[in-house]
């Protein structure tokens, strides 16, 4: 989930099955895509278990 600094109510993030890593022989994994500039406000992304893993892209 999103949830800005104002307060709002979260914007819930898709997860879908798909591969997390470039190199595709590591498997399918629950995957939430997040783009930073999609909500051009402060926040933050909070997640109701413990992430297994995190990734950044730098387009």
């Amino acid at each position: 989930m999103f949830r800005d600094m104002a307060g709002a109510a979260p914007l819930t993030i898709p997860v879908t099955d798909g591969h997390a890593f470039k190199d595709q022989t590591m498997g399918i994994y629950k995957v939430a895509i997040y783009r930073f500039a999609d909500w051009p406000r402060d926040g933050v992304v909070l997640t109701p278990v413990k992430a297994v893993a995190l990734g950044a892209i730098h387009e």
